[in-house]
């Protein structure tokens, strides 16, 4: 089970946030170079889905793929849900007091991606990831959850 991802960061968290679900996240280099690897899941047989922002890259994306492959490989992809009428980011997915907890745990006060890739590189890793809340981990699972039957 592969799951494609907009960017490195965005893989770095889906992979800290899995737990033991059997899937595996693969990293584009951002929205647009997703359609990309799509050929390539297709011709290998991969069972996958794709993960997308709800913004407007992930958008656009998420309809230049499905014009390029059509609606029933669509089926399989995900664009994050809206949230309270808000568009979904990935970073929404965590909580503030989570994000304020990572960046205290790390020292650190940088950007969203500068946390993701600092705390996946950190050795404190294990233990910080066991502080995060159960909306955080909630938020995750909902979208895993949602993945995975569009695999099916």
């Amino acid at each position: 089970n592969i799951i494609i991802t907009e960017g490195i960061f965005d893989y770095y968290w889906y992979e800290m946030m899995k737990g033991n679900r059997g899937i595996h996240f693969f990293p584009s280099s951002n929205a647009n170079t997703i359609i990309f690897h799509i050929s390539y899941m297709i011709a290998d047989k991969k069972n996958y889905s794709i993960v997308w922002d709800n913004d407007v890259p992930g958008n656009k994306s998420f309809d230049k793929a499905k014009k390029a492959f059509g609606e029933e490989e669509s089926k399989k992809w995900l664009i994050l849900p809206n949230n309270d009428g808000k568009r979904t980011l990935l970073e929404s997915l965590i909580t503030p007091a989570d994000k304020s907890m990572i960046k205290s745990e790390l020292g650190s006060g940088g950007s969203f991606k500068k946390i993701a890739a600092q705390l996946y590189h950190s050795p404190k890793k294990k233990q910080i990831l066991n502080k995060i809340s159960k909306g955080t981990k909630d938020n995750f699972g909902r979208v895993f959850d949602e993945l995975l039957v569009k695999m099916k």
